[in-house]
């Protein structure tokens, strides 16, 4: 049976949607297993709190978006090209996953993902400059990755904190670098990378505050930025 058949005989069983939060660290470090003796099988170690449901990745995984209609944008194409390009590496049909851990999922090669998340932290490349306004989110990203895999990330705090206030704008909000006009996406990002690190002291909340307030639309939306695009973020 192939991975596809095997992937559309467990859907058919109702497989639950998500696993278990305690079962994270089996996903990344479990030994490869013969794909059809589990996933043809149902557990019994009560995972999901039943005996008799298969373990499968959600749908998603295998499968384009759900949500269609029939309004094609240049977004919608691009999404769609994308899925194409994404879905045979996730399932295995470009002849890439010949080692699958017993969910039947790509294992997390966790010291490489390690290795790279550190890295990002560090000295960026001078191609990088074209990614400047994005700085946040690199930061973000890393941190948030090495925090769910369970990497101490404590060592960032004094750094974020001095890179987060020199973004930081005396009218409120953050830019995505120094000297940057303040944008809710970068905001958005570097408040999460402080939290992360507790260090959500240095944010000024009171012009915090005043900047958002200023975002603000009578429809309720917010711009990103003055006189920026509202987004739904």
């Amino acid at each position: 049976m192939t991975f596809r058949e095997q992937q559309q005989y467990v859907s058919a069983q109702n497989a639950p949607a998500s696993l278990d939060g305690t079962r994270i660290e089996e996903l990344s470090t479990s030994d490869t297993e013969d794909i059809e003796e589990t996933i043809m099988k149902p557990r019994t170690d009560g995972v999901f709190g039943m005996s008799d449901i298969f373990t499968i990745p959600p749908e998603l995984f295998f499968n384009p978006p759900i949500l269609h209609d029939e309004l094609e944008t240049s977004t919608s194409k691009a999404q769609d090209e994308t899925a194409k390009i994404c879905i045979p590496f996730l399932t295995g049909e470009d002849g890439s996953l010949d080692k699958l851990n017993k969910y039947g999922i790509p294992r997390l090669l966790r010291k490489e993902h390690v290795a790279f998340l550190h890295k990002a932290l560090g000295q960026y490349p001078g191609q990088y400059a074209a990614m400047d306004a994005s700085r946040p989110w690199i930061i973000y990203w890393a941190l948030m990755g090495l925090s769910t895999l369970g990497e101490d990330v404590s060592c960032y705090r004094e750094q974020a904190i001095q890179t987060f206030r020199s973004m930081q704008n005396p009218s409120g909000g953050f830019g995505g670098g120094h000297g940057q006009y303040s944008h809710l996406a970068a905001t958005y990002a570097a408040t999460l990378s402080l939290a992360i690190v507790d260090a959500l002291h240095i944010i000024n909340r009171k012009t915090m505050w005043e900047w958002l307030g200023q975002m603000k639309q009578p429809d309720g939306g917010f711009t990103m930025t003055q006189s920026g695009e509202e987004d739904v973020r």
